[in-house]
């Protein structure tokens, strides 16, 4: 479908890594579910100092000494009171001293997947950096887009984070991720640029993924001297079908139409002016009869 338009007008989890920070967040506790690990540690009970649980759909564990116990929604600090109380209430120790440590849990990690060198899951237990986060994967491939959206756990609105290679922007470093959020780093795209330009080809969308048009033609090198710049076209595809928008080159480079963003998998094509390359034709020509005239009018001096 043609359409003329002015645009004046218009993964698997890795090895566990220390968590980040182990301080509980003020104010957010999503608490333990079913499926997460845990691990406790108590010096007291001789027979069990230390005891890997699975906490079972239900919510609960089975506990030495104390039974079954039920864990689900709370938080790491409660589970270690939970069960010193447990361990009291049936004498099985005085005064005990419990630690719990999150070997691995959907609320008390971060999912990092996409573009970064080690997609994973790392423990985290408050509000971190995204840049911290990223250099925790390993860092981005070199197929990142730099263009990263955050889904928060707590159910407020996701973010779209666009970010720089060295992550030294500001936006960036203050870019906030809380426990149980996913981050996706987005592989970078491409464009293709095809017909009179200095130099056609496939491009990547690497830095950015807001790359306007103006800046696409640019990095082709620019129209060639035949391109007919009127009837320049923008191929996209949307919802499965191909459309065609034809703008103004020309125009463009001038600052005279609206300068859109060029998305993925678009197609820009400056035809040839025939025109333009028939007089160019008879340029050529009539430069090559002058030159034969001026050589033989010599040769016969």
């Amino acid at each position: 479908m043609a359409v003329a338009l002015f645009f004046a007008d218009a993964l698997p989890c890795a090895a566990q890594q220390p968590p980040v920070n182990a301080e509980p967040l003020a104010g957010y506790a999503p608490g333990l579910m079913p499926g997460d690990q845990i691990e406790v540690f108590s010096t007291d009970l001789t027979e069990a100092p230390d005891v890997k649980l699975t906490i079972g759909p239900d919510g609960t564990v089975n506990f030495p000494y104390i039974g079954t116990v039920k864990l689900e929604g709370l938080t790491p600090a409660e589970v270690q009171t939970k069960i010193a109380e447990q361990l009291k209430v049936k004498q099985i120790v005085l005064a005990p001293v419990i630690t719990v440590n999150v070997v691995n849990a959907r609320n008390y990690s971060v999912t990092v997947l996409g573009e970064v060198r080690t997609p994973t899951r790392i423990p985290l237990f408050s509000a971190t950096p995204l840049s911290l986060v990223i250099s925790s994967a390993g860092g981005f491939t070199p197929n990142a887009s730099l263009h990263v959206l955050i889904s928060h756990a707590n159910g407020s609105a996701p973010e779209d984070v666009e970010v720089s290679r060295d992550m030294h922007d500001l936006h960036t470093l203050n870019a906030t991720v809380l426990p149980g959020d996913v981050i996706a780093v987005v592989p970078a795209g491409s464009y293709f640029a095809l017909g009179e330009f200095n130099h056609p080809g496939v491009f990547a969308i690497v830095s950015t993924q807001h790359l306007t048009l103006l800046q696409a033609v640019a990095t082709a090198g620019g129209p060639t001297t035949l391109g007919e710049l009127s009837r320049a076209r923008l191929l996209r595809t949307v919802n499965g079908h191909r459309e065609e928008i034809i703008f103004d080159a020309g125009k463009l480079e001038r600052g005279q139409i609206a300068d859109p963003l060029v998305h993925t998998d678009d197609i820009i094509y400056i035809p040839r002016n025939n025109s333009k390359n028939l007089t160019n034709n008879w340029l050529n020509t009539a430069l090559t009869l002058t030159g034969l005239s001026f050589s033989l009018a010599t040769f016969l001096k």
